[in-house]
């Protein structure tokens, strides 16, 4: 009833309480604090009382279990000294992120196996829930295995896997989940960035711009069921621009489907998109240092092999590339010509830091160098970037960055187009008084500055934030001057409850309103609902454009 899409997705919620579970303190209480404590080599066992079965101590009234990365609570304890064994029953255990249960425990030597296995992430009621037959912890590493796994959604069983084993990066790492299922933390709608599906649905593409938008982009489905760790099966199938002209936009509709497979350091792409404009390729094939290419946008079409070496403090990267491409990859067209040829050449990079204290000093000179096949010219661009850091009462960044080509490029692979810029950054610790960021940058080819000053104060229900914008063009012309506010609100700490996040700005350079966005998040038992939308009003750069956009996320509490 369920595609392998959907039982992924829910199987990733699942395994999102586990992950905060490893983050998060228990909160019944150290056992330390018991009337009756015993250090054990298994653990500290703890009690409201002890008793004696034979050779068995008998631990009561509130027994719990203490040991590496795991505490537990149990009606009973028994310790069996001579075998070194502890056995628990309908054990249990809740932290602020997760609620565990278990017919039956023993921890024996680093090894902790349970039976009868009731986990939800969910604050109240059991509306996401798995349930494992048997399940093994390694109290050493930290790996969790789960056998005969049964996952439910509102009650009904969407998912089964016979054997999941995680390992405790997976489990405690931020983010460290979301990098197995290949989801990522998106946007938010109210924040003034760009807004997209956000938390564990990020694969989903929900919004609007131009038109309605609809589809997962490179959602990840197991190869070996139950483990993407294995290797994945990505889908891509989006829909946008849909329904635009209604709305007085040129239609825009386009149509993308993609596949890919990542396995063992290989991986392979391919995507189509059907638009107005007809239709477009894009794929890649990477084997280790090989790779293979093409992209009909872009008349591109290539194959190569780029190797990575370390010796000392120097970074080389010498490639091979056989190619043709856009005369202009920077704005490429079909009715360009072409440039073909094979290119030999590398990369090599020194970074140099020195630290003492709280300063840190950074220094990385690089060169990239190139031949090619024909009568053109070596190639040649030589640049340093150079960085330093205070991190104190208060933090202070300043950071200086120049490159240059000695020697025009044939192809964009290897081609460093010139920059030459300085920027500055401090940010003040947070404070009853409020948090300041300053940020300020100067680009001596575009003869370009722009500085952000950003104020947080925080509040008991969330943060009251302004940041004003500024940019001066060539010739000393204001190119932008604008003020933003909003409000991030706090987490919400109970269930059933709504909270906005606005964001409004305006542009005293052009006399009005540049942008506006809301964002509404509602809290159930298990999930944190977020829908917002964002317009821009008066574009502030060649980035922007006006119009609205839609987005709708989902992330566990």
């Amino acid at each position: 009833m369920y595609g392998p899409v959907t039982k992924t997705l829910l199987l990733g919620w699942i395994l999102a309480g586990w992950a905060h579970a490893q983050e998060s303190p228990p909160n019944t209480g150290p056992c330390a604090e018991q009337p009756v404590v015993l250090e054990t080599p298994q653990g500290l066992i703890g009690g409201g009382s002890l008793d004696y079965d034979g050779d068995t101590a008998v631990f009561g009234e509130g027994a719990c279990l203490e040991t590496n990365g795991l505490s537990l609570r149990a009606p009973e304890i028994r310790y069996f000294q001579a075998e070194g064994k502890l056995e628990l029953k309908n054990l249990e255990a809740q932290t602020a992120r997760y609620r565990f249960r278990a017919r039956e425990g023993v921890v024996k030597g680093k090894t902790f196996e349970a039976r009868g296995i009731w986990l939800t992430p969910c604050r109240c009621g059991e509306d996401l829930l798995t349930v494992s037959e048997t399940a093994r912890f390694n109290l050493e590493t930290g790996d969790l295995l789960l056998d005969e796994a049964t996952v439910e959604l509102f009650h009904l069983t969407v998912l089964r896997s016979e054997e999941l084993l995680l390992d405790r990066q997976t489990l405690s790492t931020p983010g460290g989940l979301a990098s197995i299922f290949g989801l990522s933390q998106g946007g938010s709608a109210a924040s003034g960035s760009t807004v997209e599906t956000s938390g564990l649905l990020s694969p989903l593409r929900i919004g609007y711009e131009r038109g309605l938008v609809l589809g997962v982009e490179e959602f990840p489905v197991p190869l070996v069921p139950g483990d993407l760790r294995q290797g994945t099966f990505n889908l891509t199938l989006i829909a946008s621009g849909l329904g635009g002209g209604f709305f007085g936009n040129p239609r825009a509709e386009k149509l993308a489907f993609g596949v890919g497979v990542i396995r063992d350091g290989k991986s392979g792409s391919f995507r189509i998109e059907a638009g107005q404009d007809g239709l477009h390729f894009r794929s890649r094939v990477e084997d280790g240092p090989l790779f293979f290419a093409n992209d009909t946008d872009k008349q591109l079409a290539e194959a190569g092999a780029r190797f990575g070496l370390e010796w000392g403090g120097l970074s080389l990267s010498p490639f091979v590339r056989l190619a043709q491409e856009d005369v202009d990859m920077d704005n490429p067209s079909p009715n360009h010509p072409v440039v073909t040829g094979m290119t030999l050449g590398a990369e090599a990079r020194y970074p140099l830091t020195y630290r003492a204290g709280a300063f840190r000093l950074r220094l990385e000179p690089w060169a990239v160098g190139a031949v090619y096949d024909r009568e053109s010219s070596p190639y040649l661009a030589l640049g340093a970037e150079v960085e330093g850091r205070y991190e104190g009462a208060f933090s202070l960044g300043l950071a200086y960055r120049q490159g240059g080509e000695v020697r025009p490029s044939r192809f964009a692979y290897e081609r460093r187009k010139p920059t030459q810029w300085v920027s500055a950054e401090l940010l003040t610790p947070p404070s009853s008084l409020g948090r300041l960021t300053f940020r300020a940058s100067y680009d001596f080819l575009r003869t370009e500055a722009k500085a952000s000053l950003r104020y947080g104060f925080s509040t008991q229900a969330g943060e009251l934030w302004l940041e004003g914008r500024s940019r001066i063009g060539a010739g000393l012309s204001w190119q932008q001057r604008e003020l933003l506010m909003g409000f991030i609100p706090n987490p919400p700490d109970c269930t059933y409850a709504f909270s906005l996040s606005p964001t409004l700005g305006y542009d005293f350079l052009r006399q009005g309103f540049s942008r506006a966005g809301l964002e509404v998040r509602y809290a159930d038992c298990c999930f944190i609902w977020r829908v917002g939308y964002q317009t821009v009003l008066i574009p502030q750069n060649d980035n922007e454009a006006a119009g609205g956009r839609f987005s709708f996320g989902l992330e566990l509490r």
